[in-house]
């Protein structure tokens, strides 16, 4: 990949904290286009601000051009006259994802909180991972961190997929539930759930659908995969309840979770629990460090 990166268009949070990953990977960042809200974050960050000829003529080299959006403003044309190759900012994340192991979580009503129990437990085995996840959530330290030596990376599929139209393959996607809202990019139910239905079918060669048996639809695309993907039914993770104290429960032994458990927590743990599986983290691990999982609880 190039030294040096110049962000054009660099207006919404997403484009800043990539901005931010990349320098803290080791690029030379510049951006423009940064409203002033926004600015300070990222010299604080070291990344240089300014327009792409203020840039080159103050002696810095640009390898490429990163646009956050479709743009033919001013920057656009100097990079075309100074014959600078230019790439989608989402083609550029999609370079840092490849060769990874890649699960995407879509379609959640806690936002990426199935990622961040996946996330809990890799580090809790010394098991680093990137991830995109483009919104705060409790759990994970910033909300875009890439790496060189890495083999899986987390993805927000749901915030992805507001931010473009382009549908990324996954080697394990986790359906947990069905959670529209009316948007510019999904006016109806219908089409997020048509974009939904893409998804499943774009997951790559040999891999795993993770989905809600509950939710119909799920069941339906579950039962139509390529003969290649591999589904897996999931449902509420079996529990015992005292009073307030939750215990989840196995065949031979249960867990006492020390923070409120409802329904829907139940669910995204057993989601959690088998995409561990998949990542090689026994299920003797993940119930001894679930306990202290204590982000969970807030």
């Amino acid at each position: 990949m190039a030294e040096s990166i110049h962000i054009v268009s660099c207006r919404n949070v997403f484009s800043v904290h990539f901005a931010l990953a990349l320098q803290q990977k080791g690029y030379v960042v510049s951006c423009s286009g940064c409203p002033e809200t926004l600015s300070k974050e990222l010299l604080q960050g070291g990344v240089k601000l300014g327009t792409l000829a203020q840039i080159c003529k103050a002696g810095e080299t640009v390898d490429w051009v990163v646009y956050a959006s479709d743009t033919a403003d001013a920057d656009m044309k100097y990079a075309e006259s100074q014959h600078i190759r230019t790439m989608p900012i989402y083609d550029l994340l999609t370079a840092h994802t490849e060769g990874k192991a890649t699960v995407a979580e879509y379609n959640t009503r806690n936002s990426s909180r199935i990622l961040s129990i996946i996330h809990y437990m890799l580090q809790s085995q010394n098991k680093k991972c990137d991830y995109v996840i483009g919104i705060p959530v409790t759990g994970f330290p910033t909300e875009i961190f890439l790496s060189e030596n890495t083999r899986i990376c987390l993805l927000n599929g749901d915030w992805l997929s507001q931010c473009n139209k382009r549908v990324y393959k996954s080697n394990i996607l986790i359906l947990s539930s069905l959670y529209w809202r009316e948007s510019e990019l999904y006016p109806t139910f219908e089409s997020y759930l048509d974009a939904c239905h893409k998804v499943v079918g774009s997951i790559d060669r040999n891999g795993t659908l993770i989905y809600n048996q509950t939710v119909s639809v799920f069941q339906e695309w579950a039962e139509s995969v390529r003969d290649d993907v591999t589904a897996i039914p999931f449902k509420a993770h079996a529990c015992r309840r005292d009073g307030e104290k939750c215990f989840l429960t196995r065949p031979k032994s249960e867990t006492e979770l020390p923070f409120v458990c409802d329904e829907d927590l139940l669910f995204d743990l057993n989601a959690a629990r088998i995409a561990c599986q998949q990542l090689g983290i026994t299920e003797k691990v993940f119930y001894s460090k679930i306990v202290s999982a204590s982000f969970l609880g807030k």
